[in-house]
């Protein structure tokens, strides 16, 4: 998945977490669990700022950003540079993988796990980052925990979260499959593969 230059290999890893943007992190209180984890894989530069530490935490190995953010959120860099030069500076010591995943180098392997989740019933235009990062921590670490990943529009408890954490703006409609990729982790974590936290760590 990554480039032959980039410092990861196979179970590398012993613990990892995978943040997803979901409300569902929300009040959880998971900062300190998620900080503890040796590799901490993030989407889409979210905030990690004062007001959202305590729930999902702070440190980052490796954060992704989507050709989507820098067109919409930053108006594709024309304007507004030094807000993304600000956002930037929360992932100083982080990898920034931007466009997330469509390297040329990295074509075969998108496509086997395309086809990969593909039969497992995912089937989508495009699989999310949070997918993605979750494929490749199964590939890189022992343990993988994910945190902040749900697509519907209440929590286990039947209580209504927002749709990230940190906004309730809902995404373009047809390009993903969320519901179909939550399932899969809610099977995989009946199954001992993932451990998919969707509680309070407290």
């Amino acid at each position: 998945m990554f480039p032959d230059d980039m410092p990861y290999s196979k179970s590398q890893y012993k613990k990892c977490a995978v943040i997803g943007n979901g409300g569902i992190i929300k009040n959880s209180k998971c900062g300190k669990e998620i900080d503890s984890a040796d590799f901490v894989f993030r989407c889409n530069i979210p905030p990690i700022n004062d007001k959202y530490s305590a729930d999902v935490g702070t440190k980052t190995d490796l954060v992704t950003i989507n050709p989507s953010i820098i067109t919409e959120r930053f108006q594709k860099l024309e304007k507004w540079r030094r807000p993304f030069f600000q956002v930037l500076q929360n992932y100083e010591n982080s990898s920034v993988v931007l466009p997330a995943f469509y390297n040329t180098r990295n074509t075969d392997y998108l496509l086997n796990v395309q086809r990969f989740w593909a039969v497992q019933g995912v089937r989508a235009k495009r699989l999310s980052s949070g997918l993605m990062l979750v494929t490749a921590a199964l590939e890189m670490c022992e343990e993988v925990h994910l945190y902040g990943f749900w697509a519907f529009p209440m929590n286990p408890s039947g209580i209504f979260i927002t749709h990230h954490y940190y906004d309730n703006v809902k995404p373009r409609p047809g390009f993903h499959a969320m519901p179909h990729e939550i399932f899969n982790f809610i099977h995989m974590h009946t199954r001992g593969i993932i451990n998919l936290h969707t509680g309070s760590c407290m």
